[in-house]
């Protein structure tokens, strides 16, 4: 099955934008461009349960490490650590809880999709607010991982789909009936050297053949 293949069946949420029903939009955006140096674009979709799920794209025109190094995202908690780091997204938590309270829908946040020059790292839902509960220790691992990804492989990702799954699992994912560790066990991968997606072992560092699922169109 192919790994860009769609697992929701609320399809219309590519033609149907509806940022219009959303009071503040434009406020959390700029928060979002002010805090992290970057152009921020938000779009929403409605789902079944009438939850508004944002897309937010966060383009930031820089190399990951410049990124790293200059937005208040990031904090270092050791100067002389490079990898270990604390990560600050207050700005972003209280400018989305105060986009909450001002609609009566219920939000939540579907995709982060971060764009740097030369990789992007797609987050995606796997439940209910998982990504606002999560995105620090996403974070985290990104930065860990996007170090050790030429060592592995001589080459960086130009893209990197967050998480995968096994086709059996696709009726918990639909369902939500996943666990918060799912973020850390598989990644997509795309090189410019391979025509298909490489499926990244996040905790044996390795590349594995089973067939994964992106939650991805």
């Amino acid at each position: 099955m192919s790994l860009r293949k769609n697992v929701y069946t609320n399809s219309f949420r590519f033609n149907c934008d509806n940022t219009r029903d959303i009071k503040g939009l434009a406020v959390f955006e700029q928060v979002l461009e002010r805090e992290y140096f970057c152009t921020a674009n938000v779009s929403s979709y409605p789902s079944t349960d009438n939850t508004l799920n944002l897309v937010i794209e966060l383009d930031f025109k820089f190399e990951f490490i410049e990124v790293i190094n200059t937005m208040s995202m990031f904090k270092f908690e050791n100067e002389k650590t490079d990898i270990k780091k604390r990560i600050n997204l207050s700005a972003f938590k209280k400018a989305l809880i105060a986009l909450k309270e001002k609609n009566k829908h219920t939000i939540d946040v579907e995709e982060l999709n971060l764009y740097t020059n030369e990789c992007s790292y797609i987050i995606h839902k796997i439940y209910p607010h998982s990504i606002p509960e999560q995105i620090e220790s996403i974070l985290e691992k990104i930065i860990s991982q996007h170090a050790s990804f030429p060592l592995l492989f001589k080459e960086l990702p130009y893209e990197v789909f967050i998480p995968v799954f096994d086709e059996n699992q696709l009726e918990e994912v639909k369902k939500g009936l996943v666990e918060k560790e799912d973020y850390f066990k598989f990644w997509g991968l795309y090189f410019q050297s391979e025509n298909d997606a490489t499926i990244y072992d996040l905790a044996e560092k390795k590349v594995i053949k089973n067939d994964l699922l992106l939650l991805s169109h």
